[in-house]
């Protein structure tokens, strides 16, 4: 069934209570791909997440893609439209997977909270969108 990343359970669920609606959703939505790595490497099989930056759903819906091996994502939103809307995002980095019917853990996660569930990163979408989404994570493991 449906897998998501436990960073986006809430705005799953929100979106879920309100339906999925029509593809017209009045918020213009543009392409977004981008790649990620963690510590210099590919980061594989990670849930990337953009969330307006509103506390309301009028700011348009969530978009999430998943990383291929090489590291490279391409954001659809969670109303079914490709890329993510224009504007100013909180993004959300995670490798943690959870079955929803079941709460089986099927991932672990390896990329810090810093980037999920208390991220720090955020990104615009321009009007034009985009191919260079990236985000190069640090884990902390090669300081101190």
């Amino acid at each position: 069934m449906l897998k998501l990343s436990t960073s986006l359970s809430i705005a799953a669920m929100l979106i879920a209570a309100m339906g999925c609606g029509s593809s017209q959703d009045g918020f213009n939505y543009q392409p977004v791909t981008g790649k990620v790595t963690l510590d210099g490497q590919p980061l594989a099989g990670a849930t990337v997440a953009f969330i307006p930056q509103s506390t309301s759903l009028e700011s348009g819906r969530p978009s999430t893609g998943m990383t291929d091996d090489s590291g490279v994502f391409t954001l659809k939103s969670m109303g079914g439209q490709d890329g993510a809307v224009v504007g100013e995002h909180v993004v959300s980095i995670s490798t943690k997977l959870v079955d929803n019917d079941t709460k089986e853990l099927l991932a672990e996660e390896t990329v810090p909270m810093r980037y999920n569930n208390r991220s720090e990163l955020t990104f615009t979408v321009p009007s034009s969108g985009t191919d260079m989404a990236d985000f190069e994570l640090e884990s902390g493991k090669n300081k101190r």
